[in-house]
């Protein structure tokens, strides 16, 4: 027979079982609403650095922060359909001078960032649409799932 402390034991067992994957489901859902998330890239604006049907891993502690630096790889809402997202390096910051050939001299407006595709010549980018606001951008890229490599 169980003594009733063998069942009051089993019970508190449970009970905390129950507690801790419950802390832990609530975790992974924190981590994954504020602060990765993974995404799947499509189309050939960023190869040769990010090929199309790359999976890439996105931290969003970075557009909290306002921490955003040039060269950072970006994932943000696109400025002309906001149902799709877009991946894109920074070229430019807030105050800073830009000059390229179909655009002229650019200077990027405080609360926006200048991105463009690595493959100048089939991606449509901040030289189509202009400067992006901050508020667009989702995350920085960072990792590359399918390929196991970090992004630079």
């Amino acid at each position: 027979m169980f003594s009733s402390k063998a069942v009051l034991a089993s019970k508190n067992r449970l009970v905390y079982n129950a507690f801790e994957i419950l802390r832990g489901a609530a975790l992974c859902y924190c981590v994954f609403l504020y602060g990765i998330e993974v995404r799947y890239c499509t189309g050939p604006s960023m190869e040769p650095t990010i090929q199309n049907e790359d999976i890439i891993v996105v931290e969003k502690i970075t557009r909290h922060l306002d921490s955003f630096r040039r060269g950072d790889i970006v994932v943000c809402i696109s400025p002309t359909d906001p149902k799709s997202a877009q991946c894109k390096r920074i070229l430019g910051l807030p105050g800073d001078i830009l000059e390229g050939p179909g655009y002229g001299y650019q200077v990027v407006p405080q609360g926006s960032v200048w991105l463009q595709g690595d493959n100048f010549e089939d991606s449509t980018d901040s030289r189509s649409y202009g400067a992006v606001p901050k508020g667009l951008i989702v995350g920085r890229a960072f990792f590359k799932l399918n390929k196991w490599t970090w992004l630079q």
